[in-house]
């Protein structure tokens, strides 16, 4: 099983850092193309050093300012060629896929007519993404298209994506203790045979706000159950742990990931 750690912009890993990551058993980088990743003059380089060490290559997309879910056609075809531009920037780069949210801060009843809309628009931007070489796989958020299981199954259906199942975002957010696992399950089992990509990471509390990407570690016997059951129905997911945060809330290092996920894997 492949796992991943995630790098972007503010990261300051070093050679030895990617090394000691590799050695305790992390093989896919997925690189988070926030701003002004991929355009800025250090990107190629971060990716080539990765790549030279070994490392298999991944992306999420940008999501702050896209909104491919927009009910406003403008907006989402925009989202989309901004999207496209993205994936011109990366493709000479193998990556193996890329994340990409797909949503809007619209409050939008998901009736025929707009759900057609997005379902459109997301499987052009797979069909892009395909014919550069890089598998699209969309991730489930708060709200909109990908709020529900069976309309997320439905928006991976008509597109021919692959999903990414963030467990971060089916926790809930008002009590970070406890959360039912047979919801968890009822989304794996709804879309099973689409789930490329595991996103783990918990929820704490950072500068007054529940936040996610906080450290799982406490829970690991209930994420290893997770990852454990998505693995009968995907023996090559990916599992990305997508954790930014230490419990005390400070910014993890190469040397507390690699720490996790010695600790994680001992549950398998």
């Amino acid at each position: 099983m492949p796992w991943a750690f995630t790098v972007w912009n503010k990261s300051s890993f070093s050679k030895n850092d990617y090394e000691l990551l590799m050695k305790s058993g992390y093989s896919v980088a997925e690189i988070s193309l926030d701003y002004p990743w991929p355009f800025s003059a250090n990107f190629k380089n971060t990716v080539k050093q990765i790549a030279e060490l070994g490392l298999r290559i991944a992306f999420h997309a940008p999501w702050r300012d896209i909104s491919l879910a927009s009910p406003y056609k403008d907006i989402s075809r925009g989202s989309l060629e901004a999207l496209k531009k993205v994936i011109d920037e990366v493709a000479d780069t193998r990556a193996e896929y890329m994340v990409f949210h797909i949503q809007t801060r619209e409050e939008v009843k998901l009736d025929s007519e707009y759900f057609s809309q997005v379902k459109e628009v997301v499987a052009e931007l797979n069909d892009y993404a395909r014919s550069k070489g890089i598998r699209a796989v969309l991730e489930n958020t708060f709200s909109g298209v990908s709020e529900s299981p069976e309309s997320f199954a439905e928006l991976l259906k008509y597109t021919g994506a692959g999903a990414c199942l963030d467990i971060g975002r089916l926790l809930p957010r008002e009590s970070q203790q406890y959360f039912s696992l047979e919801q968890i399950e009822k989304w794996i089992r709804t879309i099973s045979n689409k789930i490329e990509v595991l996103h783990l990471h918990s929820l704490g509390r950072r500068k007054g706000r529940v936040t996610e990407h906080f450290s799982f570690l406490g829970n690991e016997n209930l994420f290893s159950t997770i990852v454990k059951r998505t693995f009968t129905f995907n023996p090559n997911l990916v599992v990305t742990l997508e954790v930014f945060y230490t419990h005390a809330g400070n910014d993890v290092t190469a040397s507390y990931l690699a720490e996790m996920l010695t600790k994680f894997l001992s549950l398998f």
